[in-house]
């Protein structure tokens, strides 16, 4: 309130009444002066009004010192109703007196007539203190004719005068035709007024009162005009922060409950979502409690205990809420106290936190099934800081170095390396913060120095935003080392006395292949030789194979490029002796075979050169063709594999028929090509190729 306000103190109700009726635009506060000191002291403090008339009659007076201190305070002015002068403040310029008699009597009729003579001596302080008063109200006061002529007008009045102002379009027209209305109809009227000072928007309240004679013929209306563009102004600001506010409430997500006497007295639109009821309305006049399970009400009334005694430092408590079906879901509630022209009310504002809980069981199962599977995993796993200090570790570590959880946390993961290694975990830890892992291994001491052989794994892991650390997974290989070391000690063992059986073999081979060569000495029958030839070649082809097992370093397979053009190099020096020139090539994808696929495949080879030597190129030679003979040896898809044996030489019989073959060799081959699940085809042409394709799911390429 500004100081424009008018504190009427008046112990005759009805004088007070025609008081206010005349100045109700001024805001006129009436107060029984049956209340104490005390009331007008807060009227005082509420209005700080410019004037008060006081009534100093009743038995409960409003000492000086009160009035002083008002004065002091307000800068208000006293127009007191006294039987006497009080000698305090018959001094003070802000004090007017009026005989309690006069004042009854003639005190409405100054304020209507405006006669400056009107208290014929009776206001004290000089005839002029009813002007003054007049013109020291904080409104505007003028007398009209029902032309429009202003019969009186105090200070006010002409300072804001619609007629020295610049009112909007129809203002002045509006202020003539509410003056005659209040004639016509010879009743009060009130209405509002936008006029522009300036650059500046006011607006103004006036009351058209009608003033009646004796006979009730309207002598003329008086005029108040109130300034109300403060109360304009700040009801629109009201409005706007009323409006705000709401839909601030309406759009948040929390639930808001405004609680006055325990009674809930306003809910936002999340609390009617929150709690599944269907208005508002429906929880309007009903306490808070309402909203949380019974269990909870003395932890709720311990809260409000505390909220107070000024205890509650208002932060949120977890309650069990209550939806109008009896849904049960946990909530959080802050309190609040908020007080408003002396009333007092709280403000509870309530989170679901359903989703939150939620999510807090399922991160403690996780957290749980991750304990557990760090406790119980069989590999040992460290946690450290990016300096290598021991944050956690699990069971396996503890049982493998014989330490306790307490005696490894703080300390450096250096206390599972003897002295000699200290330095490589500092290389190491560089390692992982550069590469982000680092996979090794490494040799470990338990508690009581005990050597183990580590399998490590480490990583580098997040433990905060502004923080690394290190997880480091390990396995104990002592025992799989040593049996590694046992195994390949074996393997050793074993490969020696595997390359020394396949040179044996040889040896032997050879020694047969020897005898014959020297029992075909002996023998006189030269058509008998070539029997002890083909054996005494297919007794070589064999011992090849265990030659090149024993060269070899692995003892499985045979590299059959190399095993080929060895074999038909021999072959081509077996059959230099007939006067022919043959060109001989070998190709191969360096394919290795099996000894158990190599034999069969080298016999077959042997038997098909030593065909084509003999019987391929015939006699006499002619110097003018180049005989030619290849072998081919190819993968030709994963597991399948081709032999090719071809000459350029004559060709077959077309009534030669592999199966049916009556020599041998022949027969040799095709025997050799079952045992291998081959198929075997022969195309005639200019010359004869030999084809078979089998499959060999062991078979290696290097």
């Amino acid at each position: 309130m500004n100081k424009k306000e008018l504190l009427i103190w008046i112990n005759d109700t009805s004088l007070a009444d025609k008081i206010v009726k005349v100045l109700r635009s001024a805001k006129v506060r009436m107060v029984s002066p049956s209340d104490s000191k005390n009331k007008l002291a807060r009227e005082c403090k509420l209005l700080k009004p410019g004037i008060v008339i006081l009534d100093r009659t009743s038995k409960k007076n409003i000492s000086s010192s009160e009035i002083k201190k008002i004065h002091k305070k307000y800068d208000s002015q006293f127009l007191i109703i006294s039987d006497k002068k009080i000698k305090s403040l018959s001094d003070e310029k802000y004090v007017k007196f009026l005989a309690p008699g006069f004042a009854k009597k003639n005190l409405m009729n100054l304020i209507r007539s405006g006669k400056e003579d009107a208290g014929g001596g009776k206001i004290r302080n000089g005839k002029n203190h009813y002007k003054s008063f007049l013109d020291n109200i904080p409104i505007g006061i003028a007398r009209f004719t029902e032309e429009g002529e202003i019969l009186y007008a105090n200070r006010v009045f002409i300072e804001t005068s619609m007629f020295n102002k610049q009112p909007k379009d129809g203002n002045a027209k509006k202020f003539l035709e509410s003056l005659k209305k209040t004639f016509s109809e010879k009743q009060s009227l009130e209405t509002e007024f936008e006029i522009f000072e300036g650059n500046k928007q006011k607006y103004y309240s006036i009351i058209f009162t009608p003033e009646l004679s004796a006979n009730k013929i309207i002598s003329s209306v008086l005029v108040t005009v109130n300034d109300i563009t403060g109360l304009k102004l700040a009801e629109e600001e009201i409005w706007q922060s009323k409006e705000w506010f709401r839909a601030i409430l309406k759009a948040t997500q929390d639930s808001i409950v405004v609680e006055h006497n325990e009674k809930i007295i306003y809910l936002n639109e999340a609390v009617v979502r929150t709690f599944g009821y269907e208005t508002t309305g429906e929880l309007i006049g009903k306490p808070l409690s309402d909203l949380i399970i019974n269990t909870d009400f003395q932890k709720l009334d311990m809260i409000k205990t505390k909220l107070n005694n000024k205890s509650y430092s208002g932060s949120f408590t977890e309650f069990t809420g209550v939806k109008q079906n009896g849904e049960e879901f946990p909530v959080e509630i802050a309190l609040s106290n908020l007080l408003v022209a002396n009333v007092a009310y709280r403000i509870a504002v309530i989170h679901d936190i359903t989703q939150r809980k939620k999510a807090e069981r399922t991160l403690q199962e996780k957290e749980t099934l991750y304990r557990t599977l760090f406790n119980f995993s069989p590999s040992g796993i460290v946690l450290e800081d990016d300096k290598g200090m021991i944050l956690e570790v699990n069971e396996s570590i503890c049982k493998r170095y014989n330490y306790s959880r307490d005696e490894l946390i703080g300390k450096s993961v250096k206390i599972f390396v003897s002295d000699e290694l200290k330095h490589l975990v500092d290389n190491h830890i560089s390692q992982i913060i550069s590469h982000k892992q680092l996979e090794h291994e490494i040799e470990n001491i338990t508690k009581e120095g005990q050597q183990r052989i580590i399998e490590l794994r480490e990583i580098l892991i997040p433990l905060s935003e502004n923080r690394k650390g290190i997880l480091a997974v390990s396995n104990d290989i002592t025992e799989r080392k040593k049996a590694e070391a046992e195994l390949q000690s074996s393997l050793y063992e074993k490969e020696i006395l595997l390359r020394e059986i396949h040179h044996r073999v040889k040896n032997n081979l050879q020694i047969i292949s020897s005898i014959i060569d020297l029992q075909s000495e002996s023998i006189k029958d030269t058509s008998i030789l070539p029997v002890f030839q083909n054996i005494q070649k297919r007794v070589h082809t064999i011992a090849l194979i265990h030659e090149k097992l024993y060269q070899s370093q692995n003892l499985s397979v045979i590299d059959m490029g190399d095993y080929l053009k060895i074999l038909v190099d021999y072959l081509e020096e077996l059959h230099a002796g007939q006067n022919i020139f043959v060109e001989t090539t070998v190709e191969s994808d360096n394919t290795s075979l099996s000894i158990d696929k190599a034999i069969p495949c080298g016999m077959i080879v042997g038997e098909l050169v030593s065909n084509a030597f003999k019987h391929a190129f015939p006699l006499p030679y002619n110097p003018g063709r180049t005989h030619k003979l290849k072998v081919k040896f190819n993968r030709v898809s994963k597991g399948t594999y081709s032999l090719v044996v071809e000459d350029n030489g004559k060709g077959l019989n077309e009534s030669f028929d592999i199966n049916n073959a009556t020599t041998l060799g022949l027969q040799l081959v095709n025997m050799l090509t079952e045992n291998l699940k081959a198929k075997m085809i022969i195309e005639r042409g200019e010359g004869t190729k030999f084809i078979i394709n089998f499959n060999e799911s062991i078979a290696q390429k290097r």
